[in-house]
């Protein structure tokens, strides 16, 4: 097997100039270690030892010693002087056998504590009944003082509830007896902890150490179960959960004030019996229409927030450009604002349900995709969205970091200079090429309304350099009626970083590659889809004729996964005497009708 030219000049570069491990070498070349290591040796290149940076070699020991030992400083403030990391600092003092302070001689030493002694602060704790808190105010301290230093003698700490917290008011029966026997008679006649709780605003524990010192048995689970089958019989069960599922503006508390009960008695009725309660849309007093930004209900779901937590574990809470720790932030590759664009395009058709439109776009899987995402410090993205938002995704990221934009964007500095001062590049001098599915996946996942790939014959891509600036796929298309001579254009994608217009140009390069390349092609027909907003104007510009339109159609919605799906998923199942119809409404899918489509050809000869 012949072995993998490495490019030794870019070898050197990152080894030597940009002090790149070994490790990262062998990823960013895709080679093994071994091989890296074979190379600098036949180089001559003397091999570092783990951990060792070149940087390092100007900063002595003595230089650490005399920042730490003879100037007092701690060590975060000497890595901060030398530029260096914490854990380098330590490394030094401990190969020139100096011990480190403790915590506690460091608090002592930075923050002036000295002359408070420990008895003085076990005096005001245990004679005085001050808290951790308290004692700290009185030293004029920070609030955690007076913990740390009884920690640091392994002082037994006293528990902070009850009549040892600062703020404990005592029993209720003690406090107002009144009210505690008004508590009292409700909680006997059903209502629950939870709901005495939040009328009378007071803290669950002292609610629940009232009760035992006033000698009130606290219901269990089983006992509160049985409570609300009394008060609403089991065969009203029914009646309340159809009631629930068929008025959507109707919430638990509408429900409750009917049968004298509480909300919460309602809800576990609904549990019970298999409903999940809603508690937002219509069912809420305080809706308004739905007036939250699309923008931000998706940044604040919980699908967002697992996105950004696992782009950030992914990378071990660090930066993907520094790989430093810090406050990090989560950025789009391709932006927000674009997938947003891309996701309202395909949803349009349900806009006459604004509550089904807005939460099937919150569940697109493209605002959260983890190969979209970088984990970047607050600083370092600042930076980044600086630049024009509809720029190439990677120039803007080249602009602010250059190498990592170009080692990881798989474009060359060339590419980058060919855009201008926005990130848009002038497509009028593109090539057109045959391309293959994983070139353009990317780009048709993110800025084609579909997001798919249909199966295509032929895949034309306009290059300049290697940035792509125009996609169009041909293939058989839906249509099992087209002739040999005839293909279909199932895809036409111009990314949102090329200066418009350039469709129109595009596809008339397209056609002309067809019309040389495959005589046998006499024809090519595409579609324009209204329910997208499409009106087929970059046909006619094209030299395309317009040929009429199909007939009406309709697809499935599901409420399940929020999603559009195409007819053919109720197609009839063999062996399975049921009809579509039948096969819908046991998936609980919902029939959208479609408007007809702009039907357009081109005739090559």
């Amino acid at each position: 097997m012949k072995a993998k030219e490495i490019d030794e000049s870019l070898l050197i570069k990152l080894y030597k100039e940009d002090l790149l491990s070994i490790v990262k070498c062998a990823e960013i070349l895709k080679v093994s270690e071994s091989c890296i290591r074979r190379i600098l040796k036949k180089l001559k290149i003397i091999i570092r030892s783990p951990g060792e940076q070149l940087t390092h070699r100007d900063i002595t020991k003595e230089q650490v010693v005399d920042l730490y030992s003879g100037q007092g400083l701690s060590i975060s403030q000497c890595a901060e002087k030398l530029n260096k990391s914490e854990t380098f600092i330590k490394n030094r003092l401990k190969t020139s056998g100096i011990k480190t302070r403790s915590v506690i001689e460091g608090l002592r030493k930075f923050h002036n504590t000295d002359h408070i002694t420990d008895k003085e602060i076990i005096d005001l704790y245990e004679n005085k009944k001050m808290s951790t808190y308290e004692i700290s105010a009185h030293f004029n301290k920070s609030p955690y003082f007076a913990r740390q230093r009884l920690w640091a003698i392994d002082y037994p700490m006293r528990n902070n509830a009850g009549e040892n917290n600062g703020s404990w008011k005592g029993d209720l029966q003690d406090e107002n007896v009144d009210l505690f026997e008004k508590i009292k008679f409700e909680y006997e006649n059903g209502q629950s902890l939870n709901v005495i709780r939040e009328k009378y605003k007071m803290s669950f524990y002292r609610l629940k150490r009232s009760f035992e010192n006033g000698d009130i048995i606290i219901r269990n689970k089983q006992e509160a179960i049985r409570l609300f089958h009394e008060k609403i019989p089991v065969d009203k069960h029914t009646e309340i959960c159809n009631r629930y599922n068929n008025n959507k503006t109707e919430s638990c508390g509408d429900i409750a004030k009917d049968y004298n009960v509480t909300p919460e008695t309602i809800g576990n009725i609904l549990r019970y019996n298999g409903v999940k309660p809603e508690n937002f849309g219509q069912r809420l007093k305080c809706y308004k229409g739905g007036v939250t930004s699309l923008h931000d209900m998706i940044r604040s779901g919980s699908k967002y927030i697992s996105w950004r937590t696992d782009i950030f574990k992914r990378n071990l809470y660090k930066s993907n450009v520094s790989e430093e720790n810090g406050t990090l932030n989560c950025h789009h590759i391709i932006p927000f604002s674009i997938l947003l664009q891309t996701v309202i395009k395909r949803n349009m058709i349900l806009l006459n349900n604004p509550q089904l439109y807005r939460y099937t776009i919150c569940n697109d899987e493209r605002f959260y995709d983890p190969e979209n995402g970088l984990s970047l410090l607050e600083t370092e993205h600042r930076i980044i969205e600086k630049f024009d938002l509809n720029g190439h995704p990677w120039w803007r990221i080249w602009k602010a970091f250059p190498s990592y934009g170009l080692i990881n964007s798989g474009l060359t500095e060339n590419d980058m200079l060919s855009f201008d001062s926005n990130g848009k590049i002038d497509a009028s001098k593109s090539i057109l090429l045959r391309g293959t599915k994983d070139e353009i996946k990317n780009i048709i996942k993110h800025e084609h309304y579909l997001g798919t790939i249909p199966n295509a014959s032929t895949i034309l891509i306009s290059k300049i350099g290697n940035v792509i600036t125009g996609i169009a796929t041909f293939g058989r298309g839906a249509n099992k009626n087209l002739g040999d001579d005839t293909i279909e254009l199932t895809r036409l994608c111009i990314p949102y970083y090329v200066i418009k217009p350039y469709g129109s140009t595009f596809l008339m390069m397209c056609n002309n590659y067809i019309r040389e390349h495959f005589p046998e092609i006499k024809k090519l027909i595409s579609y324009a889809d209204p329910s997208v907003g499409h009106n087929g104007g970059i046909y006619r510009m094209a030299g395309w004729e317009k040929a009429g339109q199909t007939s009406s159609n309709y697809c499935y919605f599901d409420p399940f996964v929020y999603k559009l799906k195409h007819k053919s998923c109720c197609r009839r199942i063999k062996n399975v005497d049921k009809s579509e119809k039948q096969l819908a409404e046991e998936n609980g899918l919902i029939k959208i009708p479609l408007p007809p489509k702009y039907r357009y050809i081109y005739n090559l000869y």
